[in-house]
């Protein structure tokens, strides 16, 4: 699943620390990323702020549920 193009990235983060059960990834040519991590989501924010609305790369849940969790921020 990709982030949506005008997805509220901190309320997000805030959603995938909070909410999620399972392990949460950012995934790209050039970075796996563990949203749940802390310096991990810092790391995140720096890519999605350099990358602005053109973010290529893919969120990746490890609990199915999660995904529903997300939904709001993500599409196919």
């Amino acid at each position: 699943m990709k982030l949506k193009k005008d997805a509220d990235i901190p309320e997000f983060m805030n959603v995938v620390r909070d909410s999620c059960r399972g392990d949460v990834y950012y995934e790209s040519r050039d970075a796996n990323i563990d949203l749940k991590s802390e310096l991990s989501r810092f790391v995140f924010m720096t890519v999605v702020n350099d990358a602005g609305s053109n973010v290529q790369g893919r969120v990746y849940c490890t609990d199915e549920n999660d995904y529903k969790v997300l939904g709001g921020f993500l599409t196919e």
